[in-house]
């Protein structure tokens, strides 16, 4: 997980947050609804504060976060990883393909945090494991199978590249649900990514992009909870033996 990478490729505002705080006064101003003409409006004018988008967000009318699109590159993450991301549907994904990809000579792997923090021994004897399933798909390929069925028998820990567009409800609901504690550490530790990245961005929307134990005051997962309360200091804890 040491090289797992998300990168912001492009968003659709350069000022999000002063744009969508324009698009709320549509709703409530007699003034706007007045006019024949409203891009100055929407794209220009500048804002003294962000209240009135704090104000609706804070009133859960969240379809306001539909009009900005952010688009990230999620580099060095595992198929297992492709696999629980993509459940998130309302995405749209890109990913690198098995199928047209032959791996037998570049075939790299993502060593979970969890096998990290039990030291050397343990990351070379996962790895070992990993690099015998990619010998048995080069034997199979060599045996005249073709590398798009040899891929049955590649690891889940294989690293990949990903690219996933979303609006920021989209992104707001990912974090809310992979920022807990309960999930895998390798997506909870992207979504860490993203949610840092996002408070530079939209640092006042990222302050609701918060699992339940923060948004509602209480965890719901059962006797399931993980026990702790989300803040980005203890994901920066958490994942600290990564950097």
């Amino acid at each position: 997980m040491k090289n797992i990478k998300v990168t912001r490729l492009n968003a659709s505002h350069e000022d999000p947050e002063n744009f969508l705080n324009n698009l709320v006064r549509i709703t409530f101003s007699k003034k706007l609804s007045a006019k024949d003409d409203i891009y100055d409006e929407i794209v220009t004018r500048q804002n003294d504060n962000l209240s009135m988008l704090t104000n609706i967000i804070e009133m859960n009318h969240q379809s306001i976060l539909e009009h900005v699109n952010v688009t990230y590159a999620i580099t060095g993450a595992s198929r297992s990883f492709l696999a629980q991301i993509t459940r998130h549907r309302h995405f749209s994904f890109l990913s690198a393909s098995q199928h047209y990809i032959d791996y037998s000579d570049m075939a790299d792997f993502v060593v979970p945090v969890e096998i990290e923090q039990q030291g050397p021994e343990m990351v070379k004897k996962y790895l070992e494991s990993c690099k015998k399933s990619v010998e048995e798909y080069k034997s199979l390929i060599e045996s005249g199978v073709d590398h798009s069925v040899a891929r049955q028998v590649l690891p889940n820990g294989m690293k990949n590249q990903l690219v996933v567009t979303g609006n920021l409800r989209q992104w707001l609901n990912f974090l809310n649900l992979r920022l807990c504690g309960r999930n895998t550490s390798e997506i909870e530790y992207v979504a860490y990514l993203i949610k840092q990245d996002l408070n530079n961005y939209v640092p006042t929307i990222a302050k609701y992009m918060v699992p339940d134990c923060i948004s509602r005051g209480y965890c719901t997962q059962g006797n399931k909870t993980c026990g702790h309360k989300y803040s980005d200091e203890h994901e920066a804890e958490k994942f600290k033996i990564l950097k």
